[in-house]
């Protein structure tokens, strides 16, 4: 799908609309499959989804499948990441992923996920 801008500036939602979605294959673009390690260079997992803000079309977190024999989906906050050389690096150990809450691949966060999420990586 092609994404272009509103032909007219003065359409409001739609402009806004267009703008977010660019900001989404950004982010998609940018973060998907890359792999994430702890600062000490473990081998966390891959990017497998970015969860963007519905308001201001932002990429919030991270959707993280974890390395391991079961499949294990976390999300961190994009905040709390770098890139380094094609790496995302986040300042967290692999149990503290591993105890945040686990989300639903392919599916966004709802408001109770989203604050539980919140504190979780607010405790840590």
């Amino acid at each position: 799908m092609t994404i272009r801008p509103a032909a007219d500036p003065g359409q409001g939602v739609n402009a806004a609309v267009t703008t977010r979605n660019r900001k989404t294959c950004k982010a998609l673009e940018r973060y998907l499959g890359r792999e994430v390690h702890a600062a000490d260079g473990t081998l966390l997992g891959h990017v497998s989804d970015v969860l963007v803000d519905v308001r201001s079309g932002t990429a919030d977190w991270l959707v993280v499948l974890l390395v391991g024999p079961l499949p294990r989906h976390r999300a961190i906050p994009l905040r709390m990441s770098i890139e380094v050389t094609g790496r995302v690096l986040v300042p967290t150990s692999r149990a503290a992923l591993r105890a945040a809450p686990a989300v639903r691949p392919g599916r966004a966060l709802s408001a109770p996920e989203e604050r539980r999420q919140r504190r979780h990586w607010s405790e840590g």
